[in-house]
């Protein structure tokens, strides 16, 4: 687990996506900005982006950028330490508003492409992933 405490904090937790399978592992990721509680605190600009394992539905790991995103990482470490699939994940008591919708949302998207077997576009965070190069890639 990684995260910088600057504001927003950054994080990455457990395996970056660069070391996982792409044939294997699905990604979801959701923007902050309509979390009821990054609004009320006018912090909700950010991302969050979650793994999982395509077979066994276990989170191999994640990266955010965000109001709190430390508070997600160590939530998200807990659950790649024990294993934990997205469908238990999401069994995770949780209230609101606060922070952790979006942990919730991104996991609810997981949950419907792992449960729709279509291939869909994979997200990447940098241009050499995608094979792009020049402006505007």
């Amino acid at each position: 687990m990684s995260i910088i405490f600057t504001d927003p904090n950054i994080a990455v937790v457990g395996r970056a996506w660069s070391e996982l399978d792409p044939d294997r592992t699905v990604a979801a990721q959701r923007r902050f900005g309509p979390v009821g509680r990054a609004m009320i605190m006018g912090q909700n600009r950010g991302l969050i982006r979650v793994y999982a394992d395509r077979k066994n539905r276990k989170i191999p790991g994640a990266a955010m950028v965000g109001a709190r995103a430390w508070h997600l990482a160590h939530l998200l470490s807990w659950a790649i330490e024990s294993g934990m699939t997205v469908e238990r994940a999401l069994g995770m008591p949780s209230c609101h508003p606060v922070i952790e919708e979006a942990l919730q949302e991104v996991l609810h998207d997981l949950e419907k492409e792992l449960s729709s077997g279509k291939e869909k576009p994979r997200y990447v965070f940098f241009r050499k992933a995608w094979g792009l190069s020049g402006a505007g890639a």
